[in-house]
């Protein structure tokens, strides 16, 4: 797609040098941002030449050297050095400009081409900000003069006013045209996403004006270099190095590259866009070899490596995914609230510590802003946390997280639901997708979830036969504690104190009836300070136990998640009895005044008493308290429930075969729900016998 013989034959040979390895990677809208700074800060006075935005570098700049530049053997500042040296030794060998350019593409063969066109801005940028250095700080700083002279740096620059705003003008266009290339790399330029004749050209484009950035580099280094050259006689000579009529002619030639690469970018987008939507929507259903291709179609669009490590603030790589499970967790810059974040840390901690699944996931996040477009609160939420999430291994995020292409954004939200709560995506050693939530996992299970896909959640419900177990986990210590002991224990809500106060004087009637039974508070929906209130008078008048108002709002937030989590499998063929159940058990109203579950130990059975109704179940305690210990507690508190009143008499008789031990399971009467007496009656077989002879 070259527009002559010459460009095609150039291309050829630009394209013979270029072979990049992927462990020189670079952040080259980073190293660009701190050139533009150099660039705005060293000559003031030529400002108004150039259209830059003077950016304020993260730290003042002062690690962008150390943590976010080269990833490979030798550092960031001794590769710039290494080219400066180069490029300024050759500035006075009587050498072709174009070998020179082509001996540039051979240095820097093993990036890609973004990379290529941030490193010789860079180099020029610390030759032009030195430069300026000595210039400014002369009159008045000793060190500056004496280098100055020792540079053989002219006195009076006023004569080279022209040239210099010339130059200004030159670097100006040079950036933004690297600034369009950086842009237009960051789009999936894949032939798969793009026709090839518009593919081939956009390529082109990058080519020859990367050809020409190189050429207009090493003209601006040789002019800087060349003012050295300059004998005082030949200030006003007009056989200077570099004329201002050359860099005005280099303006021109990138001015125009400048247009046709903005025109490439607007012809690629659409395309790419819409046919990168298409892709996500099919290469998260299809099982490949490992995850790869489906993470760099998501993540890899601007830059090779996106995450960094929580810890060591290092960059990573997609390929240090392979072989593992990802756990996309997709949320707000703002994370989740204190408590969230102290639950997740330590549902994830126990998973990700055990010798057993070591390395074999990796937890990232993903956060997106609500409105679309990243302000500043977004992105000091966001590096606050970056650096200071206390997960404690295996625990990535993106590191520009503002720079996720808008096609991917659109695509979770829609097609993976993410709105305002955290989710939390599942991809599989193969990059198929196995779960589209499953932060409800790690509520309810932690460790045992893993690989938390939707066949895992189904397997878990269906192993689960303790309801009293799956609703209170490990909230507590001294309640697991109960529950394996085969303690009758009673959890209790509210957030009225009258019904608390109504409600445990119903537990001290039972207590007194010989049922031996523990009370424990748990606080109300979304926990507040009048549940803190509540919680402390019930301490005060020694009503009942209750749990840490850390551990209510760990227990509600398990609560809420076991409900969305059965919700996902209520038309599930075989789905276990005990999920539906649990449905029903946690099915309460914020309008009622409050609710308790009654279980013992291990049992399956669990009774459910909320609002009112309380009081008419216990009413009958001199009733069915003996039964508890037969019967078991939840069983009795059930049929207590259905008893009818005292006053009327219930006759029915059942009679049973004789079993062992069936005197001892008692029997509940199917009229009048009450627990049945057992009695003794003998029948003679033989009699019986002898009248159908007889018959």
């Amino acid at each position: 797609m070259a527009s002559s013989v010459e460009d095609e034959h150039l291309i050829w040979k630009i394209l013979l040098t270029h072979d990049p390895d992927e462990k020189n990677q670079l952040d080259s809208g980073l190293l660009l941002r701190a050139v533009e700074n150099v660039i705005c800060s060293a000559a003031p006075e030529m400002s108004h030449h150039l259209s830059l935005k003077d950016y304020t570098l993260p730290n003042g700049g002062t690690r962008i050297l150390e943590s976010q530049g080269i990833k490979m053997g030798e550092t960031l500042g001794y590769s710039l050095f290494e080219m400066q040296n180069k490029i300024l030794f050759r500035c006075f060998e009587d050498q072709d400009l174009h070998d020179q350019v082509m001996i540039m593409f051979e240095m820097l063969g093993h990036f890609e081409w973004h990379a290529k066109v941030a490193l010789v801005l860079a180099v020029l940028g610390i030759s032009y900000g030195e430069f300026w250095l000595m210039i400014q700080f002369r009159p008045q700083n000793r060190l500056a003069a004496i280098l100055a002279a020792l540079k053989n740096c002219p006195r009076d620059l006023g004569m080279f006013k022209r040239e210099f705003e010339a130059l200004a003008m030159l670097i100006n266009m040079m950036v933004e045209v690297s600034r369009t290339i950086i842009e237009l790399e960051s789009l999936p330029l894949q032939p798969g996403l793009l026709e090839d004749k518009v593919y081939s050209a956009a390529k082109a484009k990058i080519y020859m004006a990367t050809y020409w950035i190189f050429r207009s580099s090493i003209t601006c280094s040789y002019f800087i270099a060349g003012l050295r050259a300059i004998r005082h006689d030949q200030v006003y000579s007009v056989s200077r190095v570099i004329t201002a009529g050359s860099i005005f002619r280099l303006v021109q030639k990138l001015k125009g590259f400048l247009s046709d690469l903005k025109d490439q970018l607007k012809i690629c987008r659409h395309p790419t866009e819409s046919r990168l939507y298409e892709n996500l929507q099919n290469i998260f259903k299809e099982t490949r070899i490992d995850n790869q291709e489906a993470l760099r179609m998501l993540f890899a669009l601007k830059y090779d490596f996106p995450f960094k490590d929580f810890h060591t603030q290092e960059k990573c790589g997609i390929r240090e995914l392979k072989d593992k499970v990802v756990i996309l967790l997709i949320t707000k810059p703002e994370f989740l609230s204190i408590e969230k974040v102290f639950f997740f840390t330590k549902q994830m901690d126990d998973h990700l510590n055990m010798n057993k699944l070591e390395g074999k996931s990796a937890l990232l996040w993903i956060p997106i802003s609500s409105s679309g477009s990243w302000n500043n609160t977004d992105e000091v939420s966001y590096q606050w946390i970056s650096r200071s999430f206390p997960i404690s291994s295996s625990g990535l995020s993106l590191r520009q997280p503002w720079s996720l292409n808008q096609v991917v954004v659109r695509y979770i939200k829609q097609e993976w639901n993410f709105e305002e709560d955290p989710i939390m995506v599942l991809i599989d050693v193969n990059g198929k997708v196995t779960n589209l939530d499953a932060i409800d996992m790690v509520w309810i299970w932690g460790a045992k979830a893993f690989p938390f896909s939707t066949s895992r959640e189904l397997e878990l419900w269906e192993q689960q036969n303790v309801l009293l177990h799956i609703i209170i986990d490990e909230i507590d210590p001294l309640l697991t504690k109960w529950v394996e002991g085969g303690y009758n224990i009673c959890i209790y809500a509210s957030n009225d104190l009258d019904w608390i106060r109504e409600f445990n004087s119903a537990i001290s009637v039972m207590k007194a009836a010989g049922i031996q039974l523990e009370a424990v508070y748990v606080g109300w929906t979304n926990p507040g300070e009048n549940v803190k209130n509540v919680q402390k008078t019930i301490h005060q008048e020694r009503m009942s136990l209750s749990i840490s108002f850390m551990k209510m709002r760990y227990f509600w937030l398990r609560l809420e998640s076991i409900k969305k989590s059965i919700h996902k499998f209520k038309n599930e063929e075989g789905f276990d009895v005990i999920a539906n159940e649990l449905s029903g058990l946690l099915d309460f109203d914020d309008n009622d005044k409050g609710w308790a579950l009654f279980g013992t130990g291990s049992s399956p059975d669990v009774a459910k008493l909320k609002g009112e109704n309380f009081r008419r179940c216990f009413e009958f305690v001199p009733v069915w308290a003996k039964h508890v210990k037969q019967m078991g507690l939840a069983k009795t508190i059930k049929n207590a429930l259905e008893l009818s009143p005292l006053n009327k008499l219930c006759k029915e008789s059942e009679f049973l075969e004789y079993e062992e031990g069936v005197a001892e399971k008692g029997l509940i009467c199917s009229q009048c729900r009450r627990p049945m007496e057992a009695f003794v009656v003998y029948r003679c077989d033989e009699s019986d016998q002898e009248l159908i002879n007889l018959e």
